[in-house]
């Protein structure tokens, strides 16, 4: 068929008549191919019936049947007999349940006979008797009266899909009785956030049963009275990605409340219907001794300062009295100066608790961070030799460059000394625990160097409050207490640890 033919306008087309009150239509004249309309359609290349037998005869797993009226075969395609192992000759002719499935009558369901019956095309799947899962498609042929005359019975070999599902089906289950027997609560959303999995700790934690919540549309206000809060969780659960340890609280089937901190792993791990689905940790006995502890000190902290502020009075009194010899005169300036830097611990942890509450810094003060780290370094003697680590201080700018910060100095000179005693606390003995300090765009950056490695439990967990490993008597408030303080004067703290060793980062920005 040529490409490019001679195209003229087609003769006897009549101009549309014109109504009343009306536009005549445009005349829009047809085309068509002059070479075509005279040599006709192409012939199809070789033998049309040994293409149809070359194609069907590649049709390993799919059988073609022509079936009569009574469901006898009249003609089957070659790859009858690579699956039944009867040859088309010996098929035709007997019952296509008899010949495919072994039975003496026809199979319940059969869309074959289906077909036949109604006129419109069937479909259904069907195993046989060797294991082997088909998929059947009947199409009626009706004769010029419109009654069937034959039926196009084509039975598809879908054993490896159907094998590769219930394979599936079985990993699904799996995964399920996993999930649900997981100590962890665990909810899942369908694409309009309506819960739809509810396992056996969430019904444990909270009393409200998988009956009760699954399929509810009520759910959300059930276990989020509070309008707010449940805005919050609708916000996160829209939110694209994952998020890790969002808290929430829970209203209980008893009234009671409880914390639960939600971690969201669809992208990660994603599950077949679940359009979102969340893993929680109960962390309301957690909250609550957290609470119970700030308490605490908060009350040891203003029972203590009073004796302080006592003994350091008494200090001052006996030195200004006189009479004392040289070795009372020292232990009076000891206990003096001991009982000021006590004081001076309280108020900074009292300062921490107001920028814990987002109050700020109270005071903006030029700092020098090269003296503050020098007078932490020397402070910092009696560990060395208590730890058996080697301190060294590296500063990479001369003297003469200022790095100068606005903030407070006690704040500041706790978070240094909080980093550093991390770092000899963490380091091997005999290693040395190095200290750099320099200048890098616009920010000081000091850099706390050790051998020693944070456990790969703690990294994620390392500035966290109370996060501590392997260090009798530890509180796990230095690094938290230290990222706070850097935070509150614009700056932030980081820590990478490998094999070989850990790095803390501290930048802050420089006064203007």
């Amino acid at each position: 068929m040529p490409l490019h033919g001679k195209f003229r306008k087609t003769k006897g087309v009549k101009r549309p008549r014109r109504l009343p009150g009306r536009r005549a239509a445009r005349y829009r004249p047809t085309v068509r191919d002059r070479d075509t309309a005279r040599s006709g359609p192409a012939p199809l290349p070789g033998d049309l019936d040994r293409l149809t037998s070359l194609i069907l005869s590649n049709m390993r797993n799919v059988v073609v049947f022509c079936l009569t009226p009574d469901l006898r075969i009249a003609w089957a395609s070659p790859s009858l007999e690579f699956y039944s192992g009867q040859s088309c000759e010996k098929a035709v002719g007997r019952f296509c349940h008899d010949v495919l499935h072994e039975r003496e009558t026809s199979c319940p369901g059969c869309p074959a006979r289906e077909a036949i019956r109604t006129g419109h095309t069937r479909e259904s799947e069907m195993r046989t008797p060797d294991g082997r899962t088909w998929r059947l498609t009947s199409n009626p042929v009706t004769d010029a009266g419109g009654r069937v005359s034959a039926v196009v019975h084509v039975a598809t070999d879908v054993s490896q899909l159907a094998l590769a599902k219930e394979e599936l089906r079985q990993s699904e289950e799996r995964l399920r009785l996993l999930v649900d027997n997981m100590p962890v609560l665990v909810h899942a959303h369908d694409e309009n956030l309506n819960y739809i999995y509810w396992n056996k700790e969430a019904e444990r934690v909270t009393g409200w049963s998988a009956e009760q919540i699954v399929g509810n549309p009520d759910a959300a206000r059930m276990l989020h009275p509070d309008a707010r809060v449940r805005e919050d969780v609708i916000r996160a659960a829209h939110r694209s990605g994952n998020y890790l340890n969002m808290e929430a609280e829970i209203a209980c089937a008893d009234g009671s409340t409880r914390i639960i901190s939600w971690s969201n792993v669809s992208a990660t791990t994603p599950i077949l219907g679940w359009s979102i689905w969340e893993v929680g940790v109960d962390v309301t006995e957690k909250r609550r001794a957290e609470a119970l502890r700030e308490r605490v000190e908060r009350i040891m902290r203003h029972d203590v300062r009073r004796p302080l502020c006592q003994a350091v009075e008494m200090a001052t009194l006996l030195r200004d009295m006189g009479g004392l010899s040289p070795e009372q005169m020292e232990l009076v300036r000891d206990l003096e100066q001991s009982g000021r830097a006590g004081l001076a611990l309280i108020d900074a942890t009292l300062k921490l608790e107001r920028l814990e509450t987002g109050c700020g810094l109270s005071e903006a003060l030029r700092v020098d961070l090269r003296n503050l780290t020098r007078r932490g370094m020397e402070r910092a003697r009696t560990w060395e030799a208590a730890n058996g680590v080697r301190l060294l201080l590296d500063e990479s700018c001369p003297d003469v460059a200022p790095l100068e910060v606005l903030g407070e100095p006690v704040l500041l000179g706790s978070m240094f000394e909080n980093i550093l005693l991390n770092a000899v606390q963490a380091s091997p003995k005999g290693a040395p625990v190095q200290v750099e300090i320099g200048q890098d765009n616009g920010q000081v950056r000091i850099e706390v160097r050790n051998k020693g490695v944070i456990p790969l439990a703690i990294r994620p967990r390392f500035f966290e409050k109370y996060a501590t490993w392997g260090k009798a008597g530890g509180t796990g408030l230095g690094a938290y207490a230290a990222r706070l303080v850097a935070r509150a004067h614009g700056g932030e703290i980081t820590a990478e640890s490998r094999h070989g060793g850990t790095s803390v980062v501290i930048r802050l920005p420089l006064a203007p």
